[in-house]
């Protein structure tokens, strides 16, 4: 998904692992931290299941709309450039 802003400090997070969570942010009509549990790891980038939804600025939790139905529990392929935020496994 082209949609995740780029974390030009990536590098610094550690190279991401399998059973890792990781933060992504997506830029839609709002700021969203999306938060994903790693489960593949190639060269093409990683993918993963998304967990949660949250707002960007408040870490308030998505239940509902079109974001969180778009996303909530589907797999997501994305670059590790996308990465935010990693909680190693």
């Amino acid at each position: 998904m082209s949609e995740f802003e780029v974390n030009p400090q990536f590098a610094s997070l550690g190279k991401v692992g399998k059973g890792d969570i990781v933060h992504l942010k997506l830029n839609d009509a709002f700021e969203y931290l999306v938060k994903v549990i790693i489960l593949d790891v190639g060269s093409a980038g990683l993918g993963g299941t998304v967990d949660a939804e949250f707002d960007w600025h408040n870490h308030g939790q998505l239940t509902h709309g079109d974001t969180f139905k778009r996303l909530s529990g589907k797999h997501i392929q994305f670059k590790p450039h996308h990465v935010h935020h990693r909680v190693p496994a």
